[in-house]
């Protein structure tokens, strides 16, 4: 008996219940036979994920790229649990896993938690011996031989993966027929073998919703200084609103995933897909109602990448009736929506305060560098130390908290530079800095152009953009000391100071986000800068 899908629904009715189906599994070592439709999807993220600092990780989030294939599978009539591994033990979730018992377990996973699922793939095929592991992201989708190799990892799904995945469960049930699956990999007699590319999901509305856990909604939170502040989090959400980027930054794996990959010229309209902006909202309102969601974090790599489309997002928001009243009522925190999202430099006065009305209280702004010479050995367009300032100070001025994402560690990087980066920060209005080691993942641009002995850590373990993996001027000890000096040098600055003070002035229900961020910083021992927080 052999078992075929259905496919994934174009209709928007992605919430309604479904009644279970039983299918029959095949064993995958042949012959054997048994019932089951369930389906077990892991993010494999541990308690490291969960750890946040002054100038490092600021979100502790669900497990989204997981909830998204969950939902994809749950919509086509499996029967899906969604596992969000955080300070459980391996031996925790294998456990569960065995309790729910399903025919395959998928895990989505970064290039530092490779190691981590390779491992959990071996507890989980010792006690279920005819269960699939498929894996997927962006280091399964770049460098599958890696995760394949000695590994009981039977699949990698390359690219986005909620239809890919659909059709391997399918597969699975029937005639096994791998080869005509696009977008996987697998091996087969030790040679790594890897389909044609699946094309690209065009319009995302046909997807549907994540599959939300109230469980990992209300323990996800947004640190530093935010608004809502930490202490008003009812419950935090991510949102997707496009996939793909039109930049061709050399660090960065979006592009070649999402271009490279499918013969997409870098830069082109096709570069990123979109949601249409009534879905998002419509999205938001749900997660808002259901869960009580009253920030949301939007995934988009660049969510400016068209200002027509930012106002037209802004739009349906306000439409959606997603934010309004005053910012200094008691309640308006849990009724209303704010949001978080990462954009490019530019962005004007007007779009900053639509954003604000809409309800954006916060942005992650890739800056990467204030130098020209360091933007060229990213890839990156260099616009201007001007263009950089024009765009914190129009988000500055609409009250929306601003975040310099900083790469450190080229390998050109030296104590010059790294005054450089203090110097910028210190020059413009920017609430907190993330910086973030300049890490060449499997399959990146910048990957190609180094050398074996360019590279100072093998263990991929410590490739999570907080420990340094290249070689440079500097030492890995004078690398890690330099962003500790410039979180110490650009929170204690006077400078930094004053600012915090004049933006409370100016937008005084911040207020109590920049006194929990102050006690922060104290508490860390990076800066003190209490008295300015009254």
């Amino acid at each position: 008996m052999t078992f075929t899908i259905k496919p994934v629904k174009i209709a928007l009715d992605m919430m309604k219940k479904r009644k279970p189906i039983i299918v029959q599994q095949i064993d995958k070592n042949g012959g054997k036979k048994m019932l089951n439709n369930r389906v077990s999807v892991i993010e494999v993220l541990g308690e490291e994920s969960r750890k946040t600092g002054a100038f490092t990780r600021g979100n502790v989030l669900e497990p989204y790229p997981a909830e998204c294939i969950a939902a994809a599978a749950e919509d086509a009539g499996f029967e899906v649990e969604v596992i969000q591994i955080g300070a459980s033990s391996d031996e925790e979730i294998v456990a569960r896993i065995i309790g729910f018992n399903p025919f395959c377990v998928g895990m989505t996973t970064f290039t530092y938690s490779v190691a981590h699922a390779q491992k959990l793939a071996k507890m989980i095929t010792s006690a279920l011996p005819n269960v699939i592991v498929v894996a997927g992201g962006y280091h399964p989708s770049l460098s599958p031989e890696t995760v394949l190799e000695e590994s009981e990892i039977d699949f990698c799904v390359i690219g986005e993966g909620e239809i890919t995945f659909c059709e391997l469960l399918s597969e699975t049930m029937s005639d096994q027929n791998w080869a005509k699956i696009k977008g996987i990999a697998y091996k087969i007699d030790g040679k790594t073998i890897i389909t044609e590319p699946r094309e690209r999901v065009r319009d995302l509305d046909i997807l549907p919703w994540a599959k939300r856990s109230e469980c990992y909604l209300k323990a996800a939170g947004h640190f530093g200084p935010a608004y809502p502040s930490l202490d008003h989090q009812v419950a935090v959400a991510e949102v997707s609103c496009s996939r793909g980027c039109h930049g061709v930054c050399t660090f960065c794996v979006s592009s070649v995933m999402m271009n490279d990959r499918h013969g997409i010229k870098p830069g082109s309209e096709c570069s990123v897909t979109l949601r249409s902006p009534q879905n998002v909202a419509k999205e938001m309102r749900h997660l808002l109602s259901t869960f009580g969601v009253n920030l949301c974090y939007l995934t988009d790599l660049t969510f400016n990448h068209s200002v027509k489309r930012v106002k037209a997002i802004c739009q349906a928001l306000i439409d959606e009736g997603l934010h309004f009243g005053n910012e200094m009522d008691s309640v308006h925190t849990s009724d209303n929506m704010h949001w978080y999202c990462l954009a490019k430099v530019g962005i004007d006065e007007e779009t900053a305060n639509l954003m604000a009305l809409a309800g954006c209280s916060k942005l992650g702004m890739g800056v990467e560098t204030f130098t020209e010479a360091q933007a060229v050995a990213y890839g990156k367009t260099w616009r201007g130390i001007d263009q950089v300032r024009n765009s914190l100070l129009a988000l500055d001025r609409a009250g929306i908290i601003t975040r310099a994402l900083m790469v450190l560690g080229a390998p050109n990087e030296s104590e010059e530079t790294v005054d450089e980066i203090i110097r910028g920060l210190c020059q413009n209005p920017v609430d907190q800095v993330r910086v973030s080691f300049l890490t060449p993942f499997p399959g990146t641009r910048i990957a190609g152009m180094l050398d074996d002995s360019e590279i100072i850590e093998k263990d991929w373990s410590q490739w999570d953009t907080d420990h340094p993996v290249v070689r440079c001027k500097l030492s890995k000890d004078e690398l890690v000391a330099a962003r500790a000096r410039i979180g110490r040098e650009f929170y204690g600055s006077p400078e930094y100071k004053e600012r915090c003070c004049r933006k409370i002035e100016r937008f005084p229900w911040l207020r109590e986000s920049y006194r929990w961020w102050a006690d922060y910083l104290h508490t860390s021992k990076v800066a003190d800068i209490r008295e300015a927080i009254v």
